[in-house]
């Protein structure tokens, strides 16, 4: 599974301005300092945002529950990381 990153930079041209962008991008910010922001755009959901420690959390959850699910993941893991030479 891959997980998707929204680089808001990409939009920099969209704005008029350098300030304009700026306003944007801390209003985006702002709005995830919670526990979660929703981006809702022509009265959709678009998506839910984390902070990144709820989302670290979140993460560490979702990887306890499939290790938990599948006990020979870590094995598989386990050999994959001793055999990368990057790794090692």
């Amino acid at each position: 599974m891959t997980t998707p990153v929204l680089n808001l930079d990409k939009y920099r041209d969209s704005f008029k301005t350098p300030e304009a962008f700026k306003a944007f991008a801390e209003a985006f910010a702002k709005a995830v300092e919670g526990d979660m922001g929703l981006v809702i755009c022509d009265e959709h959901l678009v998506a839910a945002l984390f902070p990144p420690e709820e989302a670290q959390k979140r993460i560490q959850e979702q990887i306890i529950k499939r290790v938990a699910k599948d006990p020979a993941l870590m094995d598989t893991l386990q050999k994959r990381l001793e055999s990368d030479d990057l790794v090692s």
